[in-house]
């Protein structure tokens, strides 16, 4: 899903947020291949990725480099809804699943501007690194949400109003579980309208 290139989406500075619902169906070989959400330029941007028999990817670009926090392999399961995300305040990156931190990497940097468009699902090079399943109430905030608001935030659906929530996507248009080739516009609860 291809959520364009608004200047909301292009996070930079210090500060992110970025959750989702996933149920993985298969591992690709590399976590790189199973980007969940990516908006990756030429050593910048921020990817929320998964693969390699169970292994979650957090990865941010600084312009220079990219700072890159993974889990052991394992982490997640194939066939069950869970809730992933990151975090980055300015010191630290976090992993979490299902609301509980796995990981966190100290590091002081400022993530890195690119004009690629924000994509769920894949990226936007091509469609060779696809997740492989469904995806589910993706958050991107230009803030770093707190341990304890990720965990009230992991069963929690929002109005789009939210301070900081720079997109948001419910999943909600047409029918669940069903083909619907009718519903080609995932829709941003945000008032910036990253449709």
């Amino acid at each position: 899903l291809n959520c364009g290139s608004n200047p909301s989406v292009a996070i930079t500075g210090n500060s992110i947020t970025m959750e989702a619902w996933i149920y993985p169906t298969a591992w690709k070989a590399n976590t790189y291949q199973g980007n969940i959400i990516n908006s990756e330029g030429p050593n910048s941007g921020y990817m929320l990725r998964c693969g390699a028999n169970g292994t979650l990817d957090f990865n941010l670009g600084d312009g220079a480099g990219f700072h890159q926090l993974s889990s052991p392999a394992n982490t997640l399961t194939l066939n069950n809804w869970q809730y992933v995300a990151g975090t980055y305040d300015g010191d630290s990156m976090r992993m979490y699943v299902n609301g509980v931190q796995i990981m966190a990497l100290h590091g002081v940097f400022n993530i890195g501007a690119t004009a690629t468009p924000l994509v769920i699902g894949d990226w936007s090079n091509g469609t060779a690194r696809n997740f492989p399943g469904k995806i589910d109430e993706v958050r991107l905030w230009n803030t770093a949400v707190s341990t304890a608001d990720i965990q009230a935030h992991m069963n929690t659906a929002y109005c789009g109003t939210e301070t900081g929530l720079v997109a948001y996507y419910k999943f909600d248009q047409g029918i669940a579980n069903q083909a619907n080739p009718t519903e080609t516009t995932l829709n941003d609860e945000t008032a910036n309208a990253n449709n």
